[in-house]
């Protein structure tokens, strides 16, 4: 694997004034560290600093980070590629002291985190009547910034909690050096999702719906982004209120003026239909300084011109439902196969690739990554429906999504179906159409279900693993910082 990989530069923070486009945004500076010769005093500043906040979005390092401790755990890839760590996470030999992928990740989500809380105590005490002219809506771009913020606050301990369970959660900028404010010790895991709940409560209130164009009601946080994270959070909580995912699932799917399938799957991921109508929120790359590296380590030879070995390795289970099930869309537009100067142990000399993103330009590719698109929702109100006893409503959601995809209609063989059956078929239809988005592993741990499907396929795992271990860098600097069972 190709080593010394930077970081990116900044996301495109797509707001200003109703007289500039988003480009002129990409003019700002980002303000990522405070320190006392820093002072926020004008809306400049104010933009400033959420641009600091939306660079750790769009940290190519992190977003890699994510892939390798969420989609390597589930049944959609093998770890591929040539690097021991993945080996070890992909097995599930998880270790606290020397495994620098929970390290990083641990790290890099609190770097994004103590940058908002920045934003959060500081755009409210800036004087500039700027901030306080209503825009796109109801509210002030002072009310947005803050609720932009929240929610990319919320994301981060929604991926915390989800991983670790219990984190420590601060609410307020790190300032101090002193041991006692700094070292805190972990929030129940209840408690967290009480916050993110009620951050994101908040975003539904301040957020607007749209903004003034495409790119920015895509690459920006939005109510909708903000209803979409609340069904999400209420169908992981446990017990899951699945009248509430209903509810906020309804909230994005009735919203038929900003949200709707895109009638052709693979123009999703071709690079000329970014910003569409089905994406709720993504990861805008532009380049020359907002690219994205990370893709390189998945591509094949002829995209990226090199012959080692690539990671993440689409899983003959995988292929092998998409296949049975002529699912040759969502097969063709997802995965490509390839002869391999390499003899893959699973798949020989004809190798798949993940082919959700399809350009490198050198590592400096300008594929978006989506966070949240329609279908997610879709679906998820399909397994509420299903869980509240609506079968023909979820069967009917289930349906919208095969026949996008030109996939034969299952409403006659599941309507005599069991609810656990009905559930089933719907949490694999979420298993091909999201695959490598980041969602299998958390639906597979939310539904109970992911020690006994890794088990079949061969693996060793017990629940224990199901949470990563709290890096023990951490705990040697924070002794107020417990570890999660088992480890």
């Amino acid at each position: 694997m190709k080593k010394g990989i930077g970081l990116l530069l900044t996301i495109i923070a797509l707001v200003f004034t109703t007289t500039q486009c988003s480009k002129d945004y990409l003019n700002l500076e980002p303000k990522s560290e405070l320190s006392a010769t820093v002072a926020y005093k004008t809306a400049t500043d104010a933009e400033s600093a959420l641009v600091g906040v939306y660079n750790c979005l769009s940290d190519g390092h992190q977003n890699w980070l994510r892939m390798c401790l969420v989609d390597n755990f589930d049944d959609n890839v093998y770890a591929g590629g040539d690097d021991p760590s993945l080996f070890r996470i992909r097995a599930f030999q998880l270790s606290a002291s020397n495994d620098d992928y929970i390290i990083d990740f641990w790290s890099a989500c609190y770097v994004m985190i103590n940058r908002a809380n920045v934003v959060l105590k500081y755009v409210p005490l800036i004087e500039d009547s700027k901030l306080d002219i209503k825009k796109d809506g109801e509210n002030t771009r002072r009310d947005q910034i803050l609720g932009e913020a929240t929610y990319l606050r919320a994301m981060k301990y929604f991926d915390l909690v989800r991983m670790f369970s219990g984190v420590p959660m601060p609410l307020v900028p790190t300032e101090s050096t002193d041991l006692e404010s700094v070292n805190l010790a972990r929030t129940d895991a209840a408690d967290v999702y009480a916050q993110i709940i009620k951050d994101l409560e908040y975003c539904v209130t301040v957020l607007p719906d749209s903004y003034s164009d495409e790119t920015q009601t895509r690459g920006r946080a939005t109510k909708g982004a903000a209803n979409a994270m609340l069904a999400q959070i209420y169908a992981t909580q446990k017990p899951a209120n699945w009248t509430k995912v209903k509810k906020y699932c309804d909230d994005v799917i009735s919203n038929t003026g900003v949200y709707s399938l895109l009638p052709n799957f693979d123009e999703l991921f071709d690079g000329a239909h970014y910003n569409n109508t089905e994406s709720i929120i993504e990861i805008q790359f532009q380049a020359p300084n907002i690219t994205a590296w990370q893709y390189h380590l998945l591509l094949p030879t002829s995209i990226t011109g090199d012959n080692w070995r690539k990671f993440m390795t689409p899983t003959l289970d995988l292929v092998g439902t998409m296949r049975s099930d002529g699912d040759s869309v969502r097969l063709h537009s997802s995965i490509i196969f390839e002869a391999s100067d390499w003899t893959d142990e699973y798949w020989g000399n004809n190798v798949p690739f993940i082919y959700k993103w399809r350009h490198d330009n050198g590592w400096a590719s300008e594929d978006h990554w989506y966070i949240q698109r329609l279908p997610e929702t879709i679906l998820l109100r399909a397994e509420a429906e299903t869980q509240l006893g609506d079968i023909p409503a979820a069967l009917a959601d289930l349906k919208t999504i095969r026949d996008r995809v030109g996939l034969h209609d299952k409403t006659a063989e599941l309507s005599g179906k069991s609810a656990d059956e009905v559930e089933n078929a719907i949490l694999q239809e979420r298993r091909v159409e999201l695959a490598f988005e980041g969602f299998r592993w958390m639906d597979l741990k939310r539904t109970g279900k992911a020690v006994s499907t890794l088990t079949k396929l061969g693996y060793t795992l017990d629940e224990h693993l199901l949470l990563l271990p709290i890096p023990l860098t951490e705990r040697n600097v924070n002794p107020k910082l417990t570890q999660n069972p088992g480890y």
